[in-house]
C-alpha cells in the first residue's frame, strides 16, 4: 500500500470536509474555465495527472511485489485491478508486461466508473464461472485518489455464491 497526500488535487472534492463544509454557496455551478459547470461539491480530477500517477507509480510497485513475494506474472490467472477506463489499463498492461488477456478492461464500457466496486464487479462480471469451479491465483490492484495505490495477492476460488446483488436503499 502506498500514499502520497501531496497530490491530492490531482483528484479531490474540494468542499463537504473539515477544510470547507458544504453549504448551500459551495453548491453553486460555476464554469471551471474549460467549459465543464461544477460546484466545490462536485469531484475534480486533473485527467493527465491521474494518468501519468497511474503510468509512473503502478508498474514498480507491481513488479516490487512480485520481487518480494517470489511470484511470476505468467503464473497469476487474474489480474483484476481497478478500472477507471480502458485506455488507462491498456497502456498499464504495456507498461507493467501484463497479458491483456489476463486483464479484464470492459467494465466502463457496461457500468462506468464504478469507484471501488470496480474490483468486485470486475470479478463477477469477467469471472464468474471459473471462480465457482476452480481455484484461480489473482493479483488485485486498486489506484486513485488521496493519491493512493496497492496490489495484493489471493488465491480466489471454488466459490458457492458469485452473483451480482443489487440493492435499493
Amino acid at each position: 500500500m502506498h500514499t502520497d497526500g501531496k497530490r491530492a488535487d490531482a483528484l479531490k472534492i474540494p468542499a463537504g470536509a473539515f477544510r470547507m463544509p458544504s453549504t448551500p454557496e459551495t453548491a453553486i455551478m460555476h464554469d471551471d474555465g474549460e467549459g465543464n459547470y461544477r460546484s466545490l461539491d462536485n469531484i475534480c480530477m486533473d485527467g493527465s495527472g491521474v494518468f501519468n500517477f497511474v503510468q509512473v507509480e503502478v508498474p514498480p510497485m507491481l513488479d516490487a511485489a512480485f520481487k518480494k513475494t517470489g511470484k511470476k506474472k505468467e503464473d497469476i490467472d487474474w489480474f483484476l485491478f481497478h478500472q477507471p477506463n480502458k485506455f488507462m489499463l491498456k497502456k498499464l498492461a504495456q507498461k507493467a508486461d501484463i497479458p491483456e488477456e489476463k486483464l479484464p478492461m470492459n467494465l466502463v464500457e457496461n457500468f462506468g466508473n464504478p469507484s471501488g466496486a470496480s474490483i468486485p464487479l470486475t470479478t463477477i462480471f469477467n469471472c464468474k464461472n471459473e471462480l465457482l469451479n476452480k481455484n484461480n491465483k489473482c493479483c488485485l490492484s486498486a489506484f486513485g485518489s488521496g493519491l493512493a495505490w496497492g496490489v495484493i495477492f489471493m488465491d480466489i476460488g471454488k466459490l458457492k455464491h458469485c452473483e451480482m446483488i443489487e440493492a435499493a436503499l
